[in-house]
């Protein structure tokens, strides 16, 4: 009986996984894969499932072994028996050619191949096994190691899978011009908080125009000429927009340009500067007049608005008092 489960053991064939697959092949197989860029989900988890299984093949092998020890004599051991030991001994040193572990590999094989000369009857208490099984719970931690960054690859590319069907959704969807002028909303913050952090102030020039932007509240013309409101402002945050026949984009008061730059692919947007902390700012704009730095007159000229899907020249239209949007309405003329 105890010459059968030794048998087992060193043969070392594992039913219960990967097709029958001993260690040496699971081995040559997960080394062969690991030398392979991981280009799909499959191919990971392939190499997982073999990982798995050498890890069960490997603890199977030691709690047998174990149980061998335990036993206090051991009659006979076939030749067969010991040719799988050799073979591999043989193995684990060309495998780890080199190193430590080599060494070790090439000492158990010397050892194994003098028993074998002198036919020895007891070598499952003898040192060079003690070394496989401890070099087989290195390699139980080796793999163990190996899975957890398999995972986190997996994770990684069902995310990657998870993003790139939202994105495929988002693009179906087709998008309103009110999405467009919606979305500038974040950068615009950005762009104020910046040069809030800067501490640049604009100071009023009285000498052209004395009144500040506090003092034009409820007074101040509309941005598009000859316009009327399309959209009112959200308590959300969503942005007053203009319409009208005509395209003339003017300043509601004097400032300074912080920014005049395209945000799309026909979206001019230019963002002002005033006293006390205000700004203002002018979006979906298919030309601008101005550049950063330049300071502006109330009711200059900014740039043109673009047409909508309507043939209506289209404005969005925003006040800030420092980071915060609020409603333009209160501070236009006749709003």
């Amino acid at each position: 009986m105890k010459v059968i489960v030794l048998f087992i053991l060193f043969c070392i064939p594992s039913f219960a996984f990967m097709q029958n697959l001993s260690l040496s092949e699971l081995n040559n197989q997960i080394t062969k894969l690991s030398q392979e860029e991981l280009s799909t989900s499959i191919l990971a988890n392939k190499l997982l499932e073999l990982r798995y299984a050498y890890i069960e093949t490997l603890k199977d092998s030691i709690s047998m072994f174990e149980e061998l020890e335990s036993e206090t004599n051991v009659d006979s051991v076939s030749n067969q028996i010991m040719d799988n030991l050799i073979n591999d001994a043989y193995f684990r040193k060309i495998q780890n050619n080199g190193s430590k572990k080599s060494v070790n590999a090439s000492v158990e094989l010397i050892h194994l191949l003098s028993l074998k000369s002198h036919g020895s009857k007891d070598i499952t208490r003898t040192n060079p096994n003690k070394q496989k099984v401890k070099f087989w719970q290195e390699s139980i931690k080796s793999q163990e190691e190996a899975i957890v960054k398999l995972k986190v690859y997996l994770s990684s590319e069902l995310n990657k899978e998870k993003t790139k069907q939202q994105n495929q959704i988002t693009e179906a969807k087709p998008k309103s011009n009110s999405d467009e002028l919606y979305n500038t909303n974040s950068i615009v913050k950005q762009i104020i908080i910046a040069s809030i952090e800067s501490g640049i102030k604009y100071e009023l020039e009285l000498s052209k125009d004395p009144k500040s932007f506090k003092d034009r509240q409820a007074f101040m013309s509309w941005p598009l000429v000859n316009s009327m409101i399309k959209d009112r402002f959200s308590g959300n945050g969503k942005p007053m927009v203009f319409i009208s026949d005509q395209s003339l984009v003017q300043s509601v008061c004097q400032g300074q340009v912080i920014y005049a730059k395209k945000l799309g692919p026909n979206n001019y947007t230019i963002v002002l500067m005033h006293s006390d902390n205000y700004y203002t700012v002018y979006s979906r704009l298919s030309s601008a007049f101005v550049s950063y730095g330049q300071k502006i007159l109330y009711q200059e000229s900014l740039g043109s608005a673009s047409l909508n899907n309507s043939g209506k020249n289209e404005l969005q239209f925003e006040v800030w008092k420092g980071s915060k949007n609020i409603d333009p309405i209160h501070w236009l003329k006749n709003g």
